[in-house]
This record gives structure tokens, sequence and C-alpha cells, in this order.
């Protein structure tokens, strides 16, 4: 319980919500705290209330209020009415980065090919922040979880570049890739958020049973030939990857 705390704790760089509207609070039938003792250990996560929470709803509905209230309300409207478009470009992002990686991580892509998993990551990190690491800790959790079937492909491309996948394995890795270098992909922010979880899994004793490679496109400059004849310093990936592994042998 206490490393886990310590885990949440150092979340807080990365995700300015802890502390300010979520609350998370460990109880422990040791703790040294009276009012921190529980029957059994506990993890409560809760709405930080303040002043302004406690008012009436009249009292709270004001100008400024109503005025942010249709704001968000547009904004997810207009998500609703792209979501065909923001599928397809998802679908497109996992691709490349599934290319990139069969390409430079070329004997780890052939070792895991049909026993890995993918997911797609937020960009922004100040109000998305904390997708990310639910994001991280559900593949960890699959990796981890026995009884896990194969995992599919998430897209027609990455089942081609699959080719005949093994059947009936387990996953042993996971692909999260984050959808631009903006937001929670900016390269301090990304490098914060990899950090964060390294510690998590050093607290948690992970470190022997799971493994992070942490990739950003600014990692990954290479000299490209070009059609004049010269040649040029260019990023191969556009955006970052966070790939997670456990140890496990592979049959």
């Amino acid at each position: 319980m206490l490393a886990l705390s310590r885990h949440l704790l150092s979340c807080r760089e990365s995700c300015e919500i802890f502390g300010r509207q979520v609350r998370v609070q460990c109880l422990h039938p040791n703790a040294d705290d009276p009012r921190l003792c529980s029957p059994c250990p506990t993890l409560t996560i809760s709405s930080r209330v303040g002043p302004t929470m406690l008012r009436s709803e009249a009292e709270a509905l004001d100008g400024t209020s109503l005025d942010a209230a249709r704001n968000s309300l547009e904004r997810v409207m207009m998500a609703a009415s792209a979501s065909d478009d923001l599928d397809d470009a998802e679908d497109e992002i996992r691709a490349e980065a599934l290319r990139w990686f069969s390409v430079h991580f070329a004997r780890v892509y052939r070792v895991l090919r049909g026993r890995q998993r993918y997911s797609l990551a937020p960009t922004d990190v100040h109000e998305q922040v904390e997708l990310f690491y639910a994001i991280f800790w559900r593949e960890a959790a699959a990796l981890f979880e026995p009884g896990r079937r194969a995992a599919e492909p998430a897209t027609a491309v990455e089942a081609a570049a699959a080719g005949s996948a093994a059947e009936g394995g387990a996953p042993l890795s996971a692909l999260i890739t984050v959808a631009s270098e903006k937001g929670v992909g900016e390269e301090s922010a990304f490098r914060r958020l990899a950090q964060s979880i390294q510690l998590g899994l050093a607290s948690l004793q992970l470190v022997k049973e799971m493994r992070i490679s942490v990739i950003h496109p600014v990692d990954t400059f290479q000299v490209l030939d070009e059609e004049d004849g010269g040649s040029s310093w260019a990023k191969t990936l556009r955006y970052p990857l966070l790939h997670v592994t456990i140890a496990r042998p592979v049959s």
C-alpha cells in the first residue's frame, strides 16, 4: 500500500488534477494516524469539494458558467460529428507506428508478432494525462492476467503486417502510440510520464516482471538520401511510442 501511494504521488508532476480536483487517500489497519486506520487496506478516490461546489444550482449558474457549459457542449457536438474521420485517422496512426516498429525493432517484432497489443493514447496533457496512465495500467493488467487470448490486430493494415500469427498465445507486449508530438506527446511531458511509470514499476517491485522502452521522434533522426543526390537529417518516426514487455518465455 505504501509503494502504491508513493507511485500515485509521483504522478502529480504530470497530472495536474491530483490534489486539486481529485484526492487519492490510502487507508490501512497499521496506519500511524488513527484517521487513516481501516479494517482492511483501502484506496479511496474522491472529487475535491470546495466552497463553489457547495453552492446551490441556482447560485452556481451565472453567466460565466453558462458560457463555459455552452462551449463544452459545442465541443462535444463537434467531436461527435467528426468521429468517423477520427477513427480513420487513428487507424492510420496505429498502422504507421506499427510499420516503423516492425522495421526498426525487426527482431523483437518477429518474436512478438501476433502476441502484441496496440493502443492509441490521447494528446492533451493537461486534461487527459490521467487517461494515459489508465491505458498503461490497463495494458499492464492485460499482460499479467492469466488466461489471456492472443492479441487481435487493431486494423486491417496490422493484420496484413502480422502475417501468420501464433495461435492461442498470450500477449507478451503492448505498443502504446501517442497521436502527436503535442500535449502528452511533447518531449518533456512524454518523458516525465514515462519516468513516473518507471518509478511506479520500481515502487511496486515489478521491474523484473515488466520492462518499458520509451521512443520519441526526437530520438529517431537519421540521415536520409534525397532525390538530388544530397542527404539530410530527418525524423523517421512521427509519433511517440511506449513499448511494454513482460518477462515470460516465448513458446
